[in-house]
């Protein structure tokens, strides 16, 4: 899918996002995900391993599924909750 696919930038590196969604490799599979935040007002997150099927789906009523974790870095590992959904589902 192309919004799964991160393209190429001009110097041939690869970028870290597909089209509004980021990508990345944990322990050989891929997770494609988004984050949405309000400030002082709530937040979601969508991680997907699209060869596996899996899907989670996380809503808070605050802002706590993001700040002050650095998303943006490109690392789903930074989000308190993010990473036990590949630890116990992409062994």
């Amino acid at each position: 899918m192309q919004a799964w696919t991160p393209p190429v930038d001009r110097n041939g590196d690869r970028l870290p996002h597909g089209i509004g969604w980021f990508v990345q490799t944990y322990n050989g599979g891929r997770l494609v995900w988004q984050f949405g935040v309000g400030d002082n007002a709530s937040s979601s997150m969508i991680i997907s391993a699209p060869e596996r099927g899996l899907t989670l789906f996380l809503l808070a009523n605050s802002d706590g599924l993001a700040p002050p974790f650095d998303l943006c870095a490109r690392d789903l590992t930074l989000a308190p909750f993010a990473p036990l959904f590949p630890l116990f589902f992409l062994p």
